[in-house]
């Protein structure tokens, strides 16, 4: 019969006719929950409640989590699926078939406890899947410091070939500004007869603003480049 055949393409497609729901939300496709997760994040983006590098990372997982159901030829078709076998198989998959670091699949795991936080709040799920799986033992990190010799060769090199990379650099080693936030200066943001370069809050990670003095090696380098001839909107 015709509902015979129904609940039969619905079965197929990975209906679970005895899942405990409360919510017709259940039966969302997951694809669909997926791309309004898309629209959600590049929403916070435009709206700076999410930086653009936490965006683009987030993004970025839910392509790999995607490349996982793909690759693993699973039958994933409503959200309520998504559950803690899933998720464990998923971190299982990036440590045994991708080979990442004990550090990237807890990464990876936290990731996924904002998804399920943030799929409880809307009503997808009753319960967050993600807080019965436990973070792995990570290895301690080892850092060196580059020895004076490499510095004094890189030095050599980017003057020789790349002042510019070299003025990055320096304004890494001397003011300790972190990276993401160099790369939002402003021309604008430095004063030269304070010999500080102000970093705005909307750039700072822990959005407050701040000054930073600058040695005269960059400022001398900044003069040699002809930095302040541009426009004081430009980036550094």
């Amino acid at each position: 019969s015709a509902s015979i055949t129904s609940i039969t393409h619905r079965l197929m497609k990975g209906w679970n006719p005895f899942v405990a729901s409360d919510s017709t939300r259940h039966l969302t496709a997951f694809d669909d929950v997926l791309k309004q997760y898309r629209d959600y994040i590049s929403s916070m983006e435009a709206k700076g409640t999410l930086k653009h590098k936490t965006a683009y990372d987030y993004l970025s997982r839910v392509g790999t989590l995607e490349t996982y159901i793909s690759e693993c030829h699973l039958h994933i078709s409503f959200i309520y699926q998504f559950d803690r076998s899933f998720v464990t198989d998923f971190l299982d998959y990036l440590i045994m078939d991708k080979d990442v670091s004990a550090t990237t699949r807890n990464n990876y795991r936290t990731w996924l406890s904002t998804v399920g936080t943030w799929l409880v709040e809307r009503k997808y799920i009753s319960r967050n899947p993600v807080e019965d799986v436990h973070m792995l033992r990570e290895s301690e990190k080892k850092r060196d410091a580059l020895p004076k010799t490499a510095l004094a060769r890189m030095r050599e090199y980017l003057n020789n070939n790349n002042k510019h990379f070299l003025l990055a650099c320096m304004m890494e080693y001397y003011t300790l500004i972190r990276p993401d936030e160099l790369r939002h200066l402003k021309i604008g943001n430095i004063s030269i007869a304070d010999r500080e370069v102000t970093v705005p809050a909307e750039v700072a990670k822990n959005h407050k603003e701040r000054q930073v003095g600058l040695n005269m090696k960059v400022l001398d380098l900044m003069l040699a480049l002809n930095t302040f001839d541009s426009p004081s909107q430009y980036y550094i």
